[in-house]
């Protein structure tokens, strides 16, 4: 119940070690972050990650879908770089996305694909707008026929948003990352009150923590959890209360001590999923 486990590429910057590493640290669950491109589809590395995520005997709950080029320095950066939502860039992350696919549906044996879609019209009659629902039912399609997850990332758009985007795309694999902290780091609504809109489909949680932007066109400050204004023994508690039973993902994505933050961030999760 509520196993806790580690966003891999914040412990160890490298693809491959980061398998060895987490496992070390007494680890059993984790989400993979993206790859650079090549690696998908190159089969010396391919072959590589494949055996080290083998290796390891970590249960992948999720993977994370990345593309080459994306910044998350700042607001503007994010609309002009991040997901699908880059209109020229669409078809060919649409292809990289299939690719990811085929790289965890068996040889890497995870449940389900995340990712930020990026900025796009929330107006529904955007042409922009429906596009974004056809790609996602696309890729939503693909994972199916692996049984295979999708799972969007929140922050960047409000609940009452992404819970509408959900509705149109209307696809039984298509459910929600939880990320309590992006909703801060963004600005664009209230942790909990996210949680209790979104609640009926969370399918995976990330546990950091952070504060709401402080100027225009900039994220907000991350901080170790527990030490910034999400409430998480709160948020634990509606989770259990909402019946979520997955895992808890620690993401500590920069910071001076990333790895003892990590450690410390399961002794505090530990300490309070006892008192549920």
């Amino acid at each position: 119940m509520l196993e806790i486990g580690v966003m891999l590429n914040n412990l160890e910057p490298d693809r491959l070690a980061a398998f060895a590493v987490a496992a070390q640290h007494g680890f059993r669950v984790v989400h993979t972050s993206a790859v650079p491109e090549a690696w998908i589809g190159g089969p010396v590395e391919r072959r590589a990650y494949i055996k080290a995520a083998r290796g390891s005997r970590l249960r992948i709950a999720s993977m994370f879908v990345g593309y080459d080029g994306q910044s998350y320095h700042d607001i503007a950066s994010i609309a002009r770089t991040v997901g699908l939502a880059v209109t020229d860039l669409r078809p060919h992350r649409f292809g990289v996305t299939l690719a990811y696919i085929d790289l965890l549906a068996w040889p890497v044996r995870a449940r389900s694909l995340s990712t930020h879609l990026g900025f796009f019209p929330s107006d529904p009659r955007d042409p922009e707008h429906r596009a974004m629902v056809e790609v996602v039912r696309e890729v939503a399609d693909h994972c199916s026929l692996y049984g295979l997850g999708f799972h969007l990332e929140t922050g960047q758009e409000s609940a009452n948003e992404l819970l509408r985007f959900i509705h149109e795309v209307d696809k039984h694999n298509v459910g929600v990352n939880f990320d309590a902290a992006n909703f801060l780091l963004y600005g664009t609504d209230d942790p909990l009150a996210a949680l209790d809109r979104l609640g009926p489909h969370i399918r995976g949680v990330h546990c950091k923590d952070g504060f709401p932007p402080t100027e225009p066109g900039l994220l907000g400050k991350e901080v170790p959890l527990g030490q910034g204004q999400v409430d998480w023994p709160a948020i634990l508690r509606r989770l259990h209360a909402l019946n979520y039973r997955g895992p808890l993902i620690i993401e500590r994505e920069r910071g001076p001590n990333v790895v003892a933050d990590i450690l410390a961030a399961r002794t505090y999760l530990e300490q309070r999923r006892e008192k549920l």
